[in-house]
């Protein structure tokens, strides 16, 4: 099998098929490469050879890779490197092809970081600075009233960073949010004047500067969206960082809490499987048990 033709059609794969956002598909791509070019120089020319000596040994290989000040990767990094190898091999099994068994590639172990998330107290505090800053403002400051919109919405659907961002405002009709989203998405859409089609957009200088150029704004980037999380969450005077991905864990909660099943929260936070869905939950109910809500 030629190596590069492989990648290609999984990457394809997993763009298409299983909405991968294009960060995903860039690190599956890094990773792959990475891989087929080991494997290049352990003149290993088919998938089809591969055996659980060859993971073993691409292990050890892995283990030795050095960066930075004599940095090596985290269990973490190394762990996706055989998630992607995983991955591939689940599809070509499904293409019909005759490669090692994916699940005989054992990840190695790491610490399981507990989900952080907010408290009913902590949640309300966050919600009302913004409402507390919009308020009398509603006219004047599309800013606040997107900083409102954008955390109510977060919390509404649980979205990950790489969803948010590129959404647009056509993409509304698939959500079913509730009246206290709804009415602050309604008044933010209702101030904007520009033609972007993205639903959240950047009101920073760097971004004034390019619509200069361009009739339309730019979307908010990662970055700028965990800024704004991270403002809105000092202004509330929150002693933990809060990050999107906390806000999307206590979306997940809010889902436990109301007796969803594995497959609802997959479904509902888009996770990979089942089995990455049930992790996720007993991972929540660990953390529960160390705050009250």
């Amino acid at each position: 099998m030629e190596f590069k033709k492989e990648k290609t059609a999984f990457l394809k794969y997993l763009e298409h098929n299983l909405s991968r956002s294009q960060k995903t598909l860039e690190t599956y791509d890094l990773y792959l490469t990475r891989f087929f070019n080991w494997l290049a120089k352990n003149k290993i020319s088919s998938l089809t050879k591969i055996n659980k000596q060859t993971i073993q040994k691409y292990k050890a290989w892995l283990r030795t890779i050095t960066f930075g000040n004599n940095k090596k990767f985290s269990a973490k990094t190394f762990n996706y490197h055989l998630i992607a190898l995983r991955m591939l091999f689940v599809y070509l099994r499904r293409s019909d092809k005759k490669v090692f068994a994916p699940e005989q590639i054992e990840l190695i172990n790491q610490p399981k970081a507990r989900p952080i998330f907010l408290t009913n107290k902590e949640l309300a505090n966050l919600l009302e600075v913004s409402i507390n800053k919009t308020a009398n403002s509603i006219n004047k400051q599309p800013i606040q009233l997107r900083d409102k919109a954008l955390l109510e919405f977060l919390f509404a659907t649980g979205l990950k960073i790489s969803e948010i961002i590129k959404l647009k405002k056509a993409d509304l009709k698939h959500f079913k949010l509730g009246q206290q989203a709804n009415f602050w998405l309604n008044k933010y859409l209702e101030k904007r004047t520009d033609k972007s089609p993205f639903l959240f957009i950047s009101y920073d200088r760097a971004s004034s500067s390019r619509t200069k150029a361009q009739p339309t704004a730019a979307a908010l980037t990662p970055r700028s969206l965990q800024r704004i999380v991270h403002k809105c969450s000092m202004l509330a005077g929150l002693m933990k960082k809060v990050t999107p991905q906390i806000i999307r864990n206590t979306f997940g909660l809010r889902l436990l809490k109301n007796g969803a099943t594995i497959k609802e929260v997959r479904a509902a936070m888009n996770f990979e499987s089942d089995l990455a869905a049930r992790s996720y939950i007993e991972a929540l109910k660990k953390s529960l048990k160390s705050i009250i809500l």
